[in-house]
C-alpha cells in the first residue's frame, strides 16, 4: 500500500482502509474474544476473517486502479501534445488496468500483512484460552489465588481495562498504569519480587484478552448470584 500517494483523496482512502483493518484485528477481535466462547466465538472470528479478506481485496483493487489512472494520465498527456482529442478515456483505462491488475486469490489474501497479523492475534488468543477462573461442583467460581490477577496491584481494585506487561507477564489496569508512568517515568513492575527490572513504558502494555474474559465471567456470575438472591 502506498499511503504517500500525491493525491490527498487517495491518501484519505488509504487511511480508511488501514483504519478498518486495524479495527477488525484489534478492537473487534478483542471484543469477540472477551465476550464470546466456544463455537459462537469461532463463528464470530470466521466472520471477522471474511470481512478482513474483503478489505484486503479492496485494497489491492484500489492500488491497481491508482496505477492504471497514473498510466492513463500519461497517455492523455501524450495525446494532448500530439493534438489527438479522439482518445477514449474509458477504453484506455481498461487497457491500462488489465496488465497491472492482480488476482486477489485466497492464497494472496492469506499471505497479506493484514491477514498475517490477524492470524497471529488469533493464535495468541488460542494460547491464552485456558480459563483464569475455575468453576466448582456447584457451578460457582472458585476463589483461588488466580483471582488476585483480576485486582490491580496499584489501586487494589478490580481491573477494568486489563493489559499485560510484555516484559514480565504481570497484569495491570491500563489507565491506572499509564497515569502512574506519566507522573514517574522510572516506574517498575509493582508486583513484589518481580524479576523484571525494566522501567514500564506504554509500549510494554499489551491488551490481555484472557484476563478480560475472566473479568467478564466473574462479573456475570456475580450478577447471576445477586439476581437469584432477590427471587
Amino acid at each position: 500500500m502506498d499511503p504517500e500517494h500525491p493525491d490527498p483523496e487517495a491518501q484519505k482512502h488509504f487511511k480508511y482502509i488501514t483504519s478498518a483493518m486495524e479495527l477488525v484485528t484489534d478492537s473487534c477481535l478483542d471484543v469477540v474474544s472477551s465476550v464470546l466462547e466456544g463455537e459462537e466465538k469461532d463463528r464470530a472470528i470466521d466472520e471477522l476473517r471474511g470481512h478482513l479478506g474483503d478489505l484486503v481485496r479492496h485494497q489491492c483493487d484500489f492500488e491497481d486502479s491508482l496505477k492504471a489512472l497514473d498510466l492513463l494520465g500519461k497517455r492523455i498527456s501524450r495525446a494532448s501534445q500530439e493534438d489527438d482529442f479522439t482518445l477514449d478515456v474509458d477504453q484506455v483505462y481498461r487497457e491500462e488496468k488489465g496488465p497491472v491488475a492482480r488476482e486477489a486469490t485466497e492464497a494472496t489474501v492469506a499471505k497479506s500483512r493484514a491477514m498475517t497479523n490477524f492470524e497471529e492475534s488469533v493464535a495468541r488468543l488460542s494460547e491464552d484460552d485456558r480459563p483464569l477462573l475455575e468453576e466448582g461442583a456447584d457451578g460457582d467460581i472458585v476463589a483461588t489465588k488466580v483471582l488476585t490477577s483480576l485486582v490491580d496491584p496499584l489501586t487494589k481494585r478490580q481491573i477494568r481495562n486489563p493489559v499485560r506487561n510484555s516484559r514480565c507477564g504481570h497484569v495491570y489496569d491500563r489507565d491506572t498504569m499509564l497515569s502512574v508512568i506519566e507522573r514517574n517515568s522510572c516506574t517498575r513492575c509493582p508486583y513484589a519480587g518481580c524479576p523484571n527490572g525494566d522501567y514500564v513504558t506504554e509500549d510494554h502494555l499489551v491488551s490481555d484478552a484472557k484476563t478480560r474474559r475472566a473479568l467478564h465471567r466473574a462479573n456475570r456470575n456475580k450478577y447471576d448470584r445477586e439476581g437469584a438472591s432477590q427471587l
